[in-house]
């Protein structure tokens, strides 16, 4: 058995899976004090799941590491642990192996591997979460660039830094969390789940219907540069929100707009939902530890 964890900024997502089965899930907050801390909370997740022997932990993580060094970069939603060997860590402290990459390189892993992108050119995906985790796929490869940093389109600047400081960043203006603020703000409320405030969509609350309008128009302004600078052959979106059709739908719809007002067909990338939806990053971590340890 494999214990998998998506480490994201808010949540620790957990599954034991046999090869790709996934037979127990769940979910604890995520300690963010401390390496310390953080290594509590994964012993907290072995404890609950005594009844079954562990080979390995495949961790999804939201930050990466030096692909040269393998020290934790300051990239990332956590803070602790920086230019330090966070898998090397883990290993001594669990005595287990275990791979480690980056979400949004997991989840496009998952997909070149076993999804939506098997069997395509060129792709990027991109996992709407706490931030906004992404990454480029060619001819089934997930390329890191020269520094590692390829594919990490959460920093992505949408507005000027030098005024807006770290709220410039593509995943400040369009991960979840800042947008449900935004939107509970906005809607008078004192907070707002994505289910609801989709709901609200639906029923035809107009304000709602114009924040997610708002919403799509910044990230679809960002795909559009994205097909310009790589011309993905597919765009694949993930994460929770990923499965609601309205939601997808509406994406689709603001992505061809910008299109139309060139005025000439220009060729462009689909937009798909990951195959594996919430469980993308665990499912790409799998795929990595299966690579990387063969003989089990």
């Amino acid at each position: 058995m494999i214990l998998a964890l998506d480490v994201g900024g808010t949540f620790i997502k957990w599954a034991v899976a046999d090869g790709y089965e996934l037979l127990k899930q769940g979910k604890i907050p995520t300690p963010q004090e401390s390496f310390e801390t953080f290594a509590e909370g994964i012993q907290k997740i072995f404890d609950a799941n005594k009844e079954y022997d562990f080979e390995g932990m495949a961790i999804s993580y939201p930050g990466m590491e030096d692909p040269k060094t393998g020290l934790l970069v300051p990239f990332g939603a956590l803070t602790f642990g920086l230019n330090q060997p966070m898998k090397k860590m883990l290993e001594e402290r669990f005595r287990l192996p275990v791979s480690f990459e980056n979400d949004g390189r997991l989840a496009a892993l998952a997909e070149a591997e076993l999804g939506t992108l098997k069997g395509i050119e060129s792709g990027y995906v991109l996992v709407i979460g706490t931030g906004i985790g992404g990454a480029f796929v060619r001819n089934g490869k997930v390329e890191n660039g020269y520094h590692g940093y390829g594919g990490q389109i959460s920093l992505y600047l949408v507005d000027d830094i030098r005024k807006q400081k770290l709220n410039a960043i593509f995943s400040a203006h369009n991960g979840m969390p800042g947008f449900l603020a935004h939107a509970a703000e906005e809607l008078g409320e004192k907070d707002i789940s994505g289910e609801t405030f989709m709901a609200l969509v639906k029923e035809g609350h107009p304000k709602a219907a114009m924040l997610l309008d708002e919403y799509m128009d910044a990230f679809t302004n960002v795909l559009f540069s994205l097909q310009m600078l790589l011309d993905p052959q597919r765009f694949v979106i993930g994460g929770g929100i990923s499965a609601d059709t309205l939601f997808m739908e509406t994406m689709q719809r603001k992505y061809e707009e910008i299109y139309k007002m060139f005025g000439i067909e220009v060729a462009h990338a689909d937009i798909v939902s990951c195959k594996y939806r919430n469980t993308s990053n665990i499912m790409g971590a799998l795929v990595l530890y299966h690579k990387e340890h063969p003989e089990q």
